[in-house]
């Protein structure tokens, strides 16, 4: 197991700001990520990790839109 579900801000400029992860231990149980970024203009999107690392290099499981009022 200890599969990594990591939660990424990448920006217009095309870099990568890692906003949390969540570690798959194969137990039951509730998690969550909170986090904040500085970017003004961002995407969202979510990879499955099999180690902790700086830049995304799983597969990209989910992306996310995000509207700002």
């Amino acid at each position: 197991m200890n599969t990594r579900f990591t939660l990424w801000a990448s920006s217009a400029a095309g870099k990568y700001t890692k906003l949390g992860q969540v570690i798959n231990t194969g137990r039951r149980y509730n998690a969550g990520i909170m986090s904040e970024t500085a970017l003004a203009d961002f995407g969202l999107f979510l990879t499955v990790e099999d180690s902790d690392v700086m830049v995304p290099t799983g597969r990209n499981y989910s992306t996310f839109t995000v509207t700002v009022p």
